[in-house]
Formats: C-alpha cells, sequence, structure tokens
C-alpha cells in the first residue's frame, strides 16, 4: 500500500511539473533597430537600417517616430495583422535645413496583442548640411 502511495504521490508531482511552462508569460515584445556603425548623417540626407520585432502574442502595431530636440519630423504607424516575428526596412529622410550638431532620434514602439509596450531608440547626428 505504501509503494501505491508513493507511485501515486511522483505521478501527481511529475503531471504537475509537466504543466509549468518554465517561460514567465505574458511578457513584452521584443524590439530591435538596427543600423550601420556609423550614426553620422547629412542634413538633407537618407537613415537606412532594420527594424526587428518579436512577440509570442502576435504583433499589433509599430509607432516609428523621428524627432530632433523641438520637432517631430516623421510619425507613421504600421498595423499588423497577428504575426509573431516582424523584419522591416527602414528609409528615412532627414529634412534640408537642420544644423550641423543637431541630434536627430529614431524611435521605434512597439505592441503586442496583449497590449504590452516595447521601445527601441537610436540617436544619430547631424554632421553636414549640404546645399
Amino acid at each position: 500500500m505504501t509503494s501505491v502511495r508513493r507511485s501515486a504521490g511522483a505521478s501527481a508531482l511529475l503531471l504537475l511539473l509537466a504543466c509549468t511552462d518554465p517561460r514567465a508569460r505574458p511578457v513584452a515584445p521584443v524590439v530591435d533597430l538596427e543600423f550601420g556603425t556609423s550614426r553620422d548623417v547629412s542634413s538633407p540626407g537618407t537613415i537606412e537600417g532594420l527594424l526587428y520585432t518579436f512577440d509570442a502574442d502576435g504583433v499589433q502595431k509599430i509607432v516609428q517616430q523621428l524627432r530632433t530636440a523641438d520637432s517631430l519630423l516623421i510619425d507613421s504607424t504600421f498595423l499588423l495583422g497577428t504575426d509573431q516575428e516582424v523584419l522591416r526596412n527602414i528609409t528615412l529622410t532627414i529634412p534640408r535645413g537642420l544644423p550641423v550638431g543637431t541630434q536627430v532620434r529614431l524611435r521605434a514602439v512597439v505592441t503586442d496583442w496583449v497590449n504590452f509596450v516595447t521601445a527601441d531608440s537610436v540617436v544619430f547626428t547631424v554632421r553636414d548640411t549640404l546645399p
């Protein structure tokens, strides 16, 4: 009888452990902005890179903002389906007339379908003003 109780106890413990997911859920999305090694840009000019995001619940939307300390240059929102993983090419235009030394921040904010939010940002510096 004792061995039956031990077997039943061990079986119950194994069943409980099998039903436990080792990953913490829910968690916020992963987001990563990737650009070349230089953070120098020209005005006017172009920024090119990649945005990667992943979330097991699915990526709902991505908001990209490009701004200086006092101006919002670009504000765009991408509504997505239920994709868990998104890789997007980014091509943004730096406007004419920004003074040398101006810092320009690109920020990407990702929201999943559970409404968790994660952001990543990259700062560029205007090093050349073209005519």
